[in-house]
């Protein structure tokens, strides 16, 4: 009950063989969109160009109460968002896929790196990106502690 997150609607979408900017990605100042990432980026050769992305909680709430799950609208409003900071090519493109985050990002976060259950005869634990911040690394290191903990504890 301690924890809350965040929504987002994160918009995939793919420009065939058009250039590939030479940016990986970036934040955005914009109150509609918070990153765009070029996934071309992430690999070597042969990558079709193609962006990701994440609107602005706030944002997103507006779209969700505006739109509810009208995808075709909500994907015309980001498109319009993204073409206006990459350039106007961003708002044709030839595929887009919309995800709906429910749970993208801790609000408020637990100041521990993890919580456990002491039983003897099973222990338990849960971590996650909730616990001393809100990211992909915060989970991480979340779990890396328990486990460093349990071997600790628990190894021979």
């Amino acid at each position: 009950d301690e924890v809350n997150y965040a929504r987002c609607y994160t918009l995939m979408t793919g420009y065939g063989d058009r250039e590939i900017p030479d940016w990986e990605g970036g934040l955005c100042n914009s109150g509609a969109l918070q990153f765009i990432s070029n996934e071309a980026t992430k690999k070597s050769g042969g990558q079709e160009c193609s962006l990701v992305t994440q609107a602005t909680p706030g944002f997103t709430r507006h779209l969700y109460g505006k739109y509810g799950k009208d995808e075709s609208v909500i994907k015309k409003e980001l498109l319009n968002h993204l073409s206006g900071i990459v350039g106007g090519w961003a708002s044709s493109p030839e595929w887009s896929q919309l995800h709906y985050w429910r749970y993208s990002r801790a609000q408020k976060v637990l100041n521990a790196p993890y919580f456990e259950l002491e039983m003897d005869d099973a222990p338990l634990a849960l971590v996650g990106d909730y616990f001393d911040g809100n990211s992909v690394d915060s989970a991480f290191c979340s779990g890396y502690k328990l486990a460093h903990q349990w071997i600790n504890k628990y190894g021979k």
